[in-house]
């Protein structure tokens, strides 16, 4: 689908008319077309920006294993293929090196540079472009436009094409790809990347190649991982996975390697080791290791939260505190966490659980109420959140008391506070400024909660196969809520 060369059309970057070279860049040896994009790569294209600008491309041994496995023998090539990797270990650089080959070597080539958006493909593209307009040998075979609303680069010798392209069905329409990269493909909806598959099969070799990293939303990505591991894998597919291993921990520098093939080489140690200090590890776990974040992800790892210092007992009578308190009616437990403001210190105000095997209990609303009122009467509360589920009219009865300023009703099912909350708590647990009075249960209940990424952010949750009790979680997340936000009591005047 070569466009005719028209007035207008995008601003040329280069020449304004065109005549053949005379050289045949795409003439390069190699027993297969694997071993003839690497040998393209290697000969002709040259790194487009950073320290090494201008310097030629050497790939790593690693990354020609890549290649080789994506496109598969000559005998039995493959149509499709799917590689994910770790942040940060250059897919999409990889990815414009491929492009590239893969313009000047097939015949009526026909590159689609595809992601979401096409600001998001546009960053192969260019990337892509800037290559072929590196390399003298192959930017005398182009035409590079930078139109802003149409780019696109030809190879008038080869009847070449390339362009970027956003990742929707009616878009791709009537394309005939020979190749398509589809960048961040974790994020690319079925229907797309069938429209994009079915399309490229018109060729006699053709290649819909998807890089991505895992993540949160198990869509295509994981759906193909899953088909090709499976005892019927798809044919004329490969998948291809760099991952640290399942039940490694985010410390595990032999698991940073295996999932990140370019660490220590153009993927800096130090950068992981901040990442692995200060994000959570289910966040760590997928974007740095390569792991597929299971809907069922512990929210906080064992091992950040007994690093906690641990200060056991209630803070004094009269110290300023905040509350936080989460109930239930029989089924979960519920609990009373404060958080001394001056220490940063979260304890356990009062719990209550189920004993085992008793269906018949149920939460002794009266004992609620009167340890709320105890709290307010033995520390200086500043704010109360809680969770007005099936406890509303004790919360009125408590904001009458106490004033509606000091006792806050904070629903927890509304995912846009509660994200900001969690996320909150979560920062103060990083920043290493906060410790705990040791309590066994707050602990069992924090290590139980899951993560779940929702539009609005992470919250926590029970598990769905094993569920446990939350409740103390949740009302410390409240608490730390409600000691950031809580108002002050204005300093009484000093009367000389």
């Amino acid at each position: 689908m070569l466009p005719e060369a028209r007035a207008g059309s995008g601003r040329q970057r280069r020449v304004t008319g065109w005549r053949q070279p005379g050289s045949t860049p795409w003439e390069v040896p190699g027993k297969s077309h694997a071993d003839r994009v690497i040998s393209f790569i290697e000969r002709h294209e040259l790194i487009p920006s950073g320290k090494d600008t201008g310097k030629p491309v050497r790939l790593r041994p690693w990354q020609k294993r890549l290649i080789r496995k994506v496109y598969g023998p000559d005998s039995r090539p493959n149509r499709a293929a799917i590689v994910s990797l770790a942040r940060g270990n250059g897919k999409s650089a990889l990815a414009a090196f491929i492009a590239v080959a893969e313009l000047y070597l097939t015949p009526s080539s026909e590159v689609l540079c595809v992601a979401t958006t096409e600001r998001q493909a546009r960053i192969v593209y260019f990337r892509a472009a800037r290559i072929i307009e590196t390399s003298a040998v192959l930017r005398d075979h182009a035409l590079v436009y930078a139109n802003r609303s149409d780019p696109y680069t030809i190879l008038p010798g080869r009847n070449g094409y390339m362009a970027p392209m956003p990742a929707d069905e009616r878009s791709l329409q009537g394309w005939q790809p020979s190749f398509c990269i589809v960048d961040e493909v974790g994020f690319v909806e079925l229907g797309t990347w069938t429209a994009m598959q079915s399309a490229s099969g018109k060729h006699p070799r053709s290649l819909v190649l998807g890089i991505g990293t895992p993540g949160y939303d198990k869509g295509l990505m994981y759906g193909m991982r899953t088909a090709a591991a499976s005892e019927d894998p798809p044919p004329f597919f490969a998948y291809v996975e760099h991952a640290a291993n399942p039940s490694a921990g985010v410390k595990d520098r032999r698991e940073w390697k295996r999932a990140n093939p370019a660490l220590g080489d153009f993927l800096q140690p130090d950068a992981l080791a901040l990442d692995a200090a200060t994000l959570p590890p289910n966040v760590f776990r997928t974007f740095r290791l390569g792991l597929w974040a299971d809907r069922e992800e512990q929210w906080m790892s064992s091992d950040v939260w007994d690093a906690l210092p641990v200060v056991a007992g209630w803070p004094a009578a009269g110290t300023p505190v905040a509350l936080g308190f989460d109930g239930s009616v029989a089924i979960d437990a519920t609990g009373i966490v404060g958080k001394d403001v001056s220490t940063g210190r979260y304890f356990v105000v009062a719990k209550w659980e189920r004993p085992k095997g008793d269906r018949r209990w149920r939460v002794p609303r009266d004992q609620v109420l009167h340890a709320l009122q105890d709290a307010f009467a033995r520390w200086k509360v500043l704010a109360l959140f809680a969770d007005p589920w099936h406890f509303r009219d004790m919360l009125e009865e408590l904001a009458a008391e106490y004033g509606p300023e000091r006792v806050v009703s904070f629903p927890t099912n509304v995912r846009m506070k509660m994200a900001a909350a969690t996320d909150r708590f979560l920062s103060t647990i990083y920043s290493g400024s906060a410790s705990w009075d040791g309590d066994e249960a707050l602990r069992r209940h924090i290590l139980a909660a899951v993560a779940e990424v929702t539009p609005a952010g992470e919250v926590i949750r029970k598990r769905a196969d094993k569920p446990q009790a939350i409740d103390l979680a949740v009302a410390a997340i409240l608490a730390e809520e409600a000691s950031a936000t809580a108002e002050p009591e204005p300093a009484r005047p000093v009367i000389y």
